[in-house]
C-alpha cells in the first residue's frame, strides 16, 4: 500500500508543478459554452431579416394581395421583400443581394380564380444558405393560402367577377351591381364562412409555447426616479440574458463531460511515457510489484479528475450555475471512475501510448456526438437516440442536467450512479489487471 500512495503522490506533485494541462481541461467547458451561447442566444436584437424578391408578371388581381400579405407585421419580421422586374432579380441573385425571388407567371390571377392548374416560380440563390430554403417555403404557403382560399370562396368570386366585365383592353372592371346581387353574395361568403367555422374560429390545431428545458434566470428590473420599475428599456437586454443563461445551463454538462473524459484519456498515456522515459524500469526494478504501481496510477487519475471536478463545481457556482454538492461529487467519481477503467481497458490493449491515444480519441468522439456532449439528443435521429444509452457521457449528463436543474439530493442522479458504478466496477480492475500484466512482461 506504501508504494500505491507513493504513486499517487508522485503524480499529484508532478501535476501540481505543470497544472497547465489539468487547466485547459477545467476551463473547456466554461468557455465553449460561453461561446455557443453568444452565438445562439447573446445576441440580443431582432434576427437580420432575410431579402426575398417578389416578380409580378401576371399584373392581375392576386398580386396587390400577395404583396399585402408578406408585408404583414408578422412576416416583415422576417422577411425584406422588394418588387423587382425578372431581370432585376436575376442581377440581385447574381450579386448576392437577395436569398432568392418568387415569380408570379403571367395568367396567374385567371388559373387560380378559375381553379386552373398553374405555378410559382422560386428563383435560389446558390451563395445563400437559409435564404433559398426561406423564399421556397413562403411561396408554399402562398400557394396553399391561396388556393384554399380560391376552393373556399370559389361560388362567391365567381359571381363576384360577374359583376365586372372587359373593357376595350382585355382587362376587367368593376361595374354596378343591384343590392340584390350584393346581398345573395354576401350571403354565400357568410355560409362558407360558416361550414369551416369549427375549424378556423377558433383554430382546430393551435401552437404552444412550451417552457424552456431550462428555468431562466428572474429577469431584474430597473428602478427609475420616482420609485417605479420601468422594463421597457431592460426587456432587449433581459431576454438576450436569459436566451444565454439557457443556452449556457444546457450545453455546458455535455462540454463537462467529454472535458472529463479527455482528461483521463491525457492521464491514462503518464504511464507509456514514464515507460519511454525509463521511470517505469526503474520503479519495476525496486522490490515492488506492477500491480502496486498500476494501482497507484488509477488512483492519481482518480484524484486529479475529482479535483477538476471539484473546481469545475466551484466555478460554476460562481457563473451562477449551482448544484447539489453531495450528489454532484458521487457522480463524478462515478464517471471518473468509469472513464478511468474504460481508457486504461483500451490502452492496455494498444501497441504504444500513440495508438492506446488514438483508439481512445475515436471512443471518445463516438461517445460524445451520440451521447449528447455536442448535439442536443432531442435534433438527433431516432437511432441515434435509441444508441445514445450505451455511452457514458449520456448517463453523465443526464445526471449533470438533472442536478443543474435544481432537483435536490442523490436521488435525482440515482439512474445514472446505477450504471456507471457498475461499468467501474468492471473496467477498473479489468483495465489494471491487464496493463500489470502487460508491464511485467516488459512489454
Amino acid at each position: 500500500m506504501r508504494v500505491v500512495w507513493s504513486v499517487l503522490l508522485k503524480d499529484l506533485r508532478l501535476r501540481a508543478r505543470s497544472p497547465l494541462a489539468p487547466l485547459v481541461y477545467l476551463a473547456f467547458p466554461f468557455v465553449f459554452a460561453g461561446l455557443i451561447a453568444l452565438a445562439f442566444g447573446g445576441g440580443g436584437g431582432r434576427a437580420p431579416r432575410i431579402p426575398i424578391a417578389l416578380v409580378d408578371e401576371d399584373g392581375g388581381l392576386l398580386g396587390p394581395l400577395v404583396r399585402g400579405a408578406m408585408g404583414q407585421e408578422q412576416a416583415a419580421q422576417f422577411l425584406e421583400v422588394r418588387e423587382t422586374t425578372l431581370a432585376e432579380a436575376e442581377e440581385l441573385i447574381a450579386r448576392n443581394r437577395i436569398a432568392g425571388a418568387i415569380i408570379l407567371p403571367e395568367g396567374f390571377s385567371s388559373a387560380v380564380l378559375d381553379r386552373r392548374p398553374t405555378e410559382v416560380r422560386v428563383l435560389r440563390n446558390p451563395a445563400s444558405s437559409l435564404g433559398p430554403l426561406a423564399a421556397e417555403e413562403t411561396a408554399a404557403f402562398l400557394a396553399l393560402l391561396l388556393e384554399s382560399a380560391a376552393r373556399l370562396l370559389g361560388e362567391p368570386i365567381d359571381r363576384l367577377r360577374a359583376f365586372a366585365a372587359p373593357d376595350e383592353g382585355g382587362a376587367w372592371s368593376p361595374a354596378w351591381a343591384v343590392d340584390g346581387e350584393v346581398a345573395e353574395v354576401a350571403v354565400l361568403v357568410n355560409r362558407r364562412l360558416q361550414s369551416v367555422a369549427r375549424f378556423a374560429f377558433p383554430p382546430a390545431i393551435r401552437l404552444i409555447e412550451a417552457p424552456a428545458p431550462l428555468p431562466p434566470p428572474p429577469a431584474a428590473e430597473a428602478a427609475t426616479g420616482d420609485g417605479g420599475t420601468s422594463r421597457a428599456s431592460e426587456e432587449p437586454k433581459a431576454a438576450s440574458a436569459t436566451r444565454f443563461s439557457v443556452i449556457y445551463r444546457a450545453v455546458l454538462p455535455g462540454l463537462a463531460a467529454f472535458a472529463l473524459f479527455l482528461l483521463a484519456i491525457g492521464l491514462g498515456a503518464d504511464i507509456f511515457r514514464e515507460q519511454a522515459g525509463g521511470t517505469l524500469a526503474r520503479m519495476l526494478a525496486a522490490p515492488t510489484r506492477a500491480g502496486e504501481i498500476i494501482a497507484g496510477k488509477l488512483l492519481a487519475t482518480l484524484a486529479i479528475g475529482m479535483i477538476v471536478s471539484a473546481a469545475m463545481a466551484l466555478l460554476g457556482a460562481l457563473l451562477g450555475v449551482r448544484a447539489d454538492p453531495a450528489a454532484f461529487a458521487l457522480l463524478s467519481l462515478a464517471f471518473l471512475a468509469a472513464v478511468t477503467g474504460f481508457v486504461h481497458l483500451l490502452y492496455s490493449l494498444a501497441k504504444d501510448e500513440r495508438q492506446g491515444g488514438t483508439i481512445s480519441s475515436i471512443a471518445l468522439m463516438a461517445m460524445a456526438f451520440l451521447g449528447g456532449s455536442f448535439i442536443p439528443l432531442e435534433a438527433m435521429p431516432a437511432f441515434a437516440r435509441q444508441l445514445a444509452p450505451l455511452t457514458l457521457n449520456y448517463w453523465a449528463i443526464r445526471g449533470y442536467r438533472a442536478l443543474i436543474l435544481g432537483e435536490p439530493g442523490v436521488a435525482s442522479v440515482a439512474l445514472p450512479l446505477l450504471v456507471l458504478v457498475p461499468v467501474a466496477i468492471v473496467t477498473l480492475p479489468a483495465g489494471g489487471w491487464l496493463l500489470r500484466r502487460r508491464f511485467a512482461r516488459g512489454v
